[in-house]
């Protein structure tokens, strides 16, 4: 795999279109169907916010930041690295690396975990959306 001629600010506008995809997708889009997924209610997610059993909301978020990053920039390696450089085979590539790498795990994940289905569909995407960006302004930087 290549690292050498990836473009730093497309990775940077990728992670952060992410990171906006999943803060749309969780707090407006996906919220109420996320938590019934999960098992829980607003009242259930505040209490536990109360009572110090989640993480404080800036670690999260920067880890996600962290992510996205991570994530932006090893697809823009395997992009560089098969020589793929328009927008829609770029997003055909981020689709691929979906079905094949993310939404795999993540269903098998969830179904041993004994979760609901419906989480896989909205975690899963979630996760096709961001690739999806992802790879669109990656491969129009070219």
């Amino acid at each position: 795999m290549s690292f050498s001629g990836i473009n730093y600010i497309a990775v940077i506008i990728a992670a952060i279109a992410g990171f906006g995809v999943g803060a749309l997708w969780y707090s407006v889009l996906f919220v109420k169907p996320w938590m019934d997924a999960m098992g829980m209610n607003a009242a259930d997610m505040n209490a536990r916010r109360a009572s110090g059993d989640t993480p404080a909301m800036a670690p999260l978020l920067g880890g996600s930041i962290v992510g996205n990053l991570v994530m932006a920039f090893i697809l823009a390696a395997l992009l560089r690295s098969l020589g793929v450089a328009s927008i829609a085979s770029s997003v055909g590539t981020a689709f691929l690396v979906w079905l094949g790498f993310v939404v795999t795990v993540m269903g098998v994940n969830n179904s041993f975990g004994g979760r609901k289905p419906m989480l896989t569909v909205i975690d899963g995407g979630h996760w096709l959306v961001v690739l999806l960006v992802m790879g669109a302004i990656i491969g129009a930087f070219g």
